[in-house]
């Protein structure tokens, strides 16, 4: 099995941070924008699953056969 690079999403809940120099938004891969960025979520959950190229993680796992992630891996920023 290969490494899979995966575009995780950001959750801007209002207690999220506004600077440009929180591990959120570092990590997140995304371009600057004026926004509350609060966790960074990696994982499978049906509410901001990661994505791979066109699809998300739970597609990809289902169609190759694959169990579903048992947990959801976030990044704070408060």
């Amino acid at each position: 099995m290969s490494i899979l690079k995966l575009k995780n999403r950001v959750r801007d809940y209002d207690w999220g941070r506004t600077d440009n120099t929180n591990l959120v938004f570092e990590f997140s891969g995304e371009e600057w924008k004026e926004q509350k960025y609060a966790e960074l979520w990696m994982g499978s959950h049906p509410s901001a699953p990661s994505l791979l190229g066109s699809s998300n993680l739970s597609e990809y796992l289902r169609v190759n056969g694959l169990p579903e992630l048992p947990y959801l891996f976030k990044i704070l920023s408060i």
